[in-house]
């Protein structure tokens, strides 16, 4: 098995607005070979079999627009979006084996990855002082990841690979610490939060029908 290819690309454009906020642009394209998929063999007395092989493929495409506040008292802040495209013939290696045995055209075409996140919003804030302590909340949004959806009864007993959306979701990350300068040397005491508001079906498990 040969491992994952990729040829990667980015550019990016960055102003500073005023002494305090600056803006970064970016662009980025990936393409991706090699990935782990299925090939129907032929023999000679027209058996066909199927095996793993380096044969699936895909690439990503999107950007992302930044904005950076500096120090300004205890205070800085950040602010990015990403928009993303990231599709390829398949997600699972055995996939193009099950819509073979279903009857449905083998052949590669592009649909979305199950990992394709098409909207991401991150906001950063950050509360220090030297030395003493250090606060920061990190707030995320982002659109829902893709699945396959499914029909158990009428015309089709499927739909398209990774047509359907999971909800889009918020999380929200803490992480404190304070700090002392002792005799000995320093010490400090930190804490973190993951997932404050508990979002636990943030782009996990979806019933398919």
């Amino acid at each position: 098995i040969l491992p994952e290819r990729t040829v990667q690309y980015q550019f990016g454009y960055k102003q500073a607005i005023t002494e305090q906020l600056g803006l970064e642009l970016s662009a980025f394209y990936k393409d991706i070979r090699n990935l782990l998929g299925i090939e129907f063999v032929n023999t000679y007395n027209d058996a066909s079999y199927a095996r793993l092989t380096n044969i699936d493929f895909g690439n990503v495409v999107g950007f992302t627009m930044a904005l950076d506040q500096r120090e300004r008292g205890p205070f800085s802040t950040s602010l990015d979006y990403t928009w993303q495209l990231a599709q390829g013939n398949s997600s699972d290696p055995g996939e193009t084996a099950v819509r073979a045995e279903a009857g449905e055209d083998p052949r590669p075409r592009q649909v979305p990855f199950n990992w394709d996140q098409r909207h991401t919003l991150n906001l950063t804030v950050v509360m220090a002082r030297p030395d003493v302590y250090t606060a920061s909340a990190i707030v995320r949004v982002a659109s829902g990841q893709p699945y396959t959806p499914s029909v158990a009864t009428g015309f089709g007993g499927g739909l398209e690979s990774n047509s359907g959306r999971k909800p889009s979701g918020v999380t929200v990350d803490l992480r404190g610490e304070r700090q002392w300068v002792l005799p000995a040397g320093r010490a400090s005491l930190f804490g973190r939060v993951f997932n404050l508001f508990d979002a636990r079906f943030f782009n996990g498990f979806v019933f398919s029908s």
